[in-house]
């Protein structure tokens, strides 16, 4: 199983055309999830849920992912959970905390009067004593340009970006866009009509979002050569008014 040590890597290294950038984030609503699928079997779920305590939008991240060899002997474990919180379209504090089988990673992104300020904390290879509540590993401390979107795939605005902020190592990363054409994508509801577009540079895959603004589909291949794909579960929210 060469190449599942950079798997989570890929996934979080892992969202323009009808409606507005600004609807996205208004036509979410409780829990958003995607079943996670490798070569047809089904290996965890990426959720998001919603919440909007005191004005700001909360959003929390968690992926839980396990790759079996066979569909007994466990080869692969990811675990990412994040928290945003959002006011007025813009991002003001980032958390993340990720175990990309046994290597932990964490991130802590906050706005400062010049820009977002970014700490993060990454295994060292080989490290010996990393564990997901002891982080060992590089430490780096940078404050990145106002307004920079994180790569947490459903606010589809930062697809209006050439660097974005990686949510699991906490570096900028280049990226191009290009729209591809619009499908009838599979859910969990049925067919969904979704605009999409392929995602070049430091992060390549392919992602949909549907005609309300949300995220519905993504698709890309894991550094062993795999096929990964998300499945927006049903019930995929409603559309608040």
């Amino acid at each position: 199983m060469a190449g599942l040590a950079t798997f989570g890597g890929a996934i979080l290294a892992m969202v323009l055309a009808t409606p507005s950038l600004a609807q996205g984030p208004a036509a979410y609503a409780g829990e958003h999830v995607f079943d996670v699928f490798r070569k047809g079997d089904r290996i965890g779920s990426h959720r998001l849920t919603f919440s909007r305590p005191a004005g700001d939008l909360v959003v929390d991240v968690a992926i839980e992912l396990q790759v079996r060899l066979a569909g007994v002997i466990t080869v692969y474990r990811y675990r990412h959970e994040a928290r945003e919180t959002w006011r007025e379209d813009r991002l003001v504090d980032l958390s993340s905390r990720t175990d990309d089988n046994g290597r932990p990673w964490s991130v802590r992104a906050t706005t400062v009067p010049d820009g977002l300020r970014v700490r993060s904390n990454k295994p060292d290879d080989g490290a010996p004593g990393a564990t997901e509540s002891t982080i060992a590993g590089t430490a780096s401390d940078t404050v990145l340009p106002a307004g920079t979107m994180p790569t947490s795939h459903w606010n589809r605005a930062w697809l209006e970006r050439s660097a974005v902020l990686n949510t699991q190592s906490g570096a900028l990363i280049r990226v191009s866009i290009l729209p591809i054409a619009s499908e009838q994508v599979a859910t969990g509801c049925g067919p969904r009509r979704a605009a999409g577009y392929r995602i070049q540079g430091d992060l390549r895959k392919d992602i949909w979002f549907d005609e309300a603004g949300r995220w519905t589909k993504s698709a890309f291949d894991a550094p062993d050569g795999s096929r990964i794909e998300y499945v927006l579960r049903c019930p995929a929210g409603p559309i608040p008014r």
